[in-house]
């Protein structure tokens, strides 16, 4: 196996276990970096390495976003059920 191939085999491994929190945190970590790599292309007048980090900070704050909203759809539903079953049991007592 490649050296190249063992390491993304290695980072798919690693995302594949990851606990949801994790996964959070090597999204922030993965934008901080993608920041700083913006900001060095910024200083170096590189608008190709610029764009493209800034690019990458973008999705990964649009996954976030999405996520976000995703999870208070969920909580609505959730709470709208649990509502639901409460009045149930309410008539009935």
């Amino acid at each position: 196996m490649a050296p190249n191939n063992a390491y993304q085999a290695y980072n798919n491994s690693k995302i594949m276990t990851a606990s949801p929190a994790e996964l959070t945190l090597m999204l922030y970590e993965g934008a901080i970096k993608f920041c700083n790599i913006a900001i060095m292309g910024v200083e170096e007048k590189n608008v190709e390495k610029a764009h493209t980090n800034i690019m990458k900070v973008e999705r990964i704050i649009e996954n976030f976003r999405q996520h976000w909203i995703i999870n208070m759809q969920l909580q609505k539903i959730l709470i709208m059920s649990i509502n639901t079953y409460r009045n149930a049991l309410q008539k009935q007592i």
